[in-house]
């Protein structure tokens, strides 16, 4: 048992490790392609019960864990639109989301646009229960656009990923692909805080997976009061504000020099759920021109926090720590090979209806003339008079039957035009696909 159990332990924690519990190359865990998958396979143009997505999640893709939580990450994030409440990423108070037979869920444009307008053309494989994407053919990482961080311990790894304007990393990816040497640099966004790091600190993550980034949480100073805006993930308000009661033995709160007012509030007129924003006021109680200097240094050391990233992902069945530069290359590539497999299907089924209507263009001028003979005589006549063999006339008889071949409108030219459409794009494939991540690009507010 001795030697045993600890190899057994290590092959279970390996496994689990792969498979569950850090992201793919398209930035998502096992769980969170499933749930997103599901929502976009039922709920795709109406608001559907949470509960109901859950309960085909687990019966097609996801049968050993609960998913709950998950379904709340992906309405917190934006990546599909919810009904009811959903709790908050930050707050005064720790709200948490209504139960699943309570809320409604959707999927939305930017899901559909980002991770699966091409989900036909990539590998679907089983796992535990029915055929799913082997990885979504997503134009950015997930990890990397989300509003919150992703911070899970796994076996032997903790993956730390931060996060980013999205306009910010479609730039970055935009210099990768051209090879310039003057990369922007850009700053994690991690919500509720703005960075500190330096440049070449945040270059560092960027270019190794792996850096140390200094954050402060978002405040302002109106008058002799101070708004509280934000501060790092994972912080409760309760933790805060014993922080900013001990910083340096001043006791501002137990002391009741200073006081604060929950003004958080929400988009009550939004038709989809919102994150309830945080916004607390800090005012001072006792009349004493020091005490505000004290708050202010109080509140602004403890809104500053560090976080220690390092990324893990999963690649060809293997864990491995790349750069954040080269999680974008990567899906980038997955991306465009999606892409280049739908243009290559619509090509081909192109051709086959461009055959197909010049096949009707030689049936229709001829189908009155056999009109009295019986529907077997009438595919022989017909494939003898146009020189084609009579399987493909009964396909075509099949399909429209006599009534509809009359009747039916034949459109060479537009079908050429498509075909030449879809030619030309392949042939300068790449500007097809940059041209989409423009879009994209456009639709966060890049210039």
């Amino acid at each position: 048992m001795d030697t045993h159990i600890p190899i057994l332990y290590k092959q279970y924690g390996d496994y689990v490790t792969k498979s569950k519990m850090i992201i793919g190359v398209d930035g998502l865990l096992p769980v969170q392609r499933r749930v997103l998958l599901t929502t976009h396979l039922l709920a795709k143009t109406h608001i559907m019960q949470s509960s109901r997505i859950l309960g085909e999640n687990y019966g097609r893709f996801h049968p050993y864990a609960l998913a709950d939580g998950t379904i709340t990450w992906a309405v917190l994030n934006g990546l599909v639109d919810g009904v009811g409440s959903f709790g908050n990423i930050i707050g005064v108070h720790d709200i948490s989301a209504s139960a699943p037979r309570y809320t409604s869920i959707k999927s939305n444009k930017l899901m559909h646009d980002m991770l699966f307008k091409y989900v036909n053309f990539v590998p679907w494989e089983e796992d535990q229960a029915d055929k799913e994407p082997v990885y979504l053919p997503s134009m950015l990482p997930v990890a990397l656009f989300i509003k919150e961080y992703i911070s899970h311990p796994a076996f032997g790894y903790k993956p730390v990923i931060p996060t980013y304007k999205t306009k910010d990393i479609i730039k970055r990816l935009f210099s990768l692909i051209e090879g310039n040497e003057n990369k922007p640099v850009i700053k994690p966004e991690i919500y509720g805080c703005k960075t500190l790091s330096s440049k070449e600190e945040c270059r560092k993550l960027l270019e190794t997976g792996e850096g140390i980034i200094d954050l402060q949480g978002l405040y302002s100073i109106e008058g002799d009061e101070i708004v509280v805006k934000g501060w790092k993930p994972g912080i409760k308000f309760k933790s805060l504000l014993v922080r900013i009661d001990r910083y340096k033995k001043w006791n501002l709160l137990t002391n009741k020099e200073i006081g604060w007012i929950d003004e958080s509030s929400v988009d009550s007129d939004d038709e989809y759920f919102k994150p309830i924003l945080p916004k607390v006021r800090f005012k001072v109680i006792k009349r004493d021109p020091s005490i505000f200097s004290k708050m202010k240094e109080a509140i602004e050391e403890k809104l500053k926090s560090r976080i220690c990233f390092k990324v893990y992902i999963v690649k060809d069945g293997n864990i491995i720590s790349p750069s954040i530069d080269q999680m974008l290359l990567d899906c980038f590539v997955l991306y465009s090979n999606a892409f280049k497999k739908y243009l290559e299907d619509k090509l081909f089924k192109l051709n086959n209806k461009l055959e197909e209507n010049i096949i009707l263009s030689k049936i229709k001028p001829i189908i009155n003339k056999f009109k009295d003979k019986d529907i077997k005589e009438q595919i022989t006549l017909i494939a003898q008079h146009i020189k084609e063999k009579e399987e493909r006339i009964k396909e075509i008889v099949d399909k429209y039957s006599v009534s509809k071949l009359i009747a039916i409108n034949v459109d060479i030219s537009g079908i050429m035009n498509e075909i030449n459409t879809c030619k030309s794009e392949l042939s300068d494939i790449n500007k097809s696909i940059i041209a989409d991540y423009s879009s994209i690009y456009n639709q966060f507010g890049g210039k």
